[in-house]
């Protein structure tokens, strides 16, 4: 791999870094959120089975909550299975996004021309001409690569290699 590669296939790691940290967060308040309320749901449940059991309520009624909660709590286990799904999704997604990012480059050379001006329109918007030259507007969140790319401190090694 060509130390443009190895430097893109970094810069798309730090990026996937600090957005699964996000993600982590997230992941963990709704989880957390969602096991909190089967918990509350579950502790409604027995104290019906007491109201029933000390006569409070009917058992009619018990039974009508009961399949109450525990419909809610199906609704529960249903959301923590997407959550779950969702989870694994992601990771899929980075490991394919760091692939490509390490071969970006690679990829673009060999494309046929169409398919290169496809992903120009993709990555960049509202480009103008200033003077003679081009400034290309990037869009989100390809604006993050060329950002962290200026940071030459991330990539001593590179500074000095005029040959890039």
């Amino acid at each position: 791999m060509s130390s443009v590669g190895n430097y893109n296939c970094r810069q798309s790691g730090i990026i996937i870094v600090a957005d699964h940290k996000g993600k982590v967060e997230y992941h963990e308040e709704l989880f957390n959120g969602l096991n909190d309320e089967y918990k509350r749901l579950e502790g409604y449940i027995s104290k019906i089975y007491e109201h029933l059991l000390q006569e409070r309520i009917t058992e009619a009624e018990h039974d009508k909550k009961r399949k109450e909660f525990r419909t809610k709590q199906g609704e529960i286990q249903s959301k923590l299975a997407n959550l779950q799904k969702a989870d694994e999704n992601y990771y899929v997604a980075a490991k394919l996004i760091l692939s490509l990012a390490s071969r970006a480059g690679q990829i673009f050379e060999s494309s046929e021309p169409v398919a290169k001006r496809q992903l120009l329109k993709l990555l960049l918007q509202n480009c103008i001409v200033n003077d003679a030259t081009l400034v290309p507007t990037i869009r989100s969140p390809f604006h993050l690569f060329v950002k962290g790319a200026s940071r030459t401190a991330w990539l001593p090694e590179l500074v000095g290699n005029k040959n890039l």
